[in-house]
């Protein structure tokens, strides 16, 4: 019975780290304050990179965009959107936290 139980808890710790990576919120202020950038010179991003994947619209020039650490790109009010529920990047899976958040913040003000 001893060995039933220590697989059964074997298996929560999997589930448990799974939920962690999409569960563990991300500071609201943090979001709210993420830069966005106005995307210019839209020839320039590959194809495969030409759409949001959250919304699944294209980008066009001028879009209000959010750079993640990752370095993907999605709109701004998308990803916004999905951080309040999620902390990974869409594409990757790329943890973001509010200190790799606030790292690029800071990055980027530089």
């Amino acid at each position: 019975d001893e060995d039933e139980d220590d697989e059964d808890n074997d298996s929560n710790d999997s589930d448990e780290s799974e939920s962690d990576i999409s569960n563990e919120s991300i500071n609201d202020e943090i979001i709210d304050n993420i830069n966005v950038i106005k995307l210019k010179e839209i020839e320039k991003i590959s194809d495969e990179n030409k759409k949001c994947v959250i919304c699944l619209e294209n980008f066009v020039e001028d879009d209000d965009c959010i750079c993640l650490p990752c370095i993907h790109i999605f709109h701004g009010d998308c990803i916004k959107k999905w951080l309040k529920r999620r902390n990974f990047c869409p594409i990757c899976r790329f943890k973001i936290t509010s200190e790799n958040i606030k790292k690029k913040i800071n990055q980027e003000n530089i």
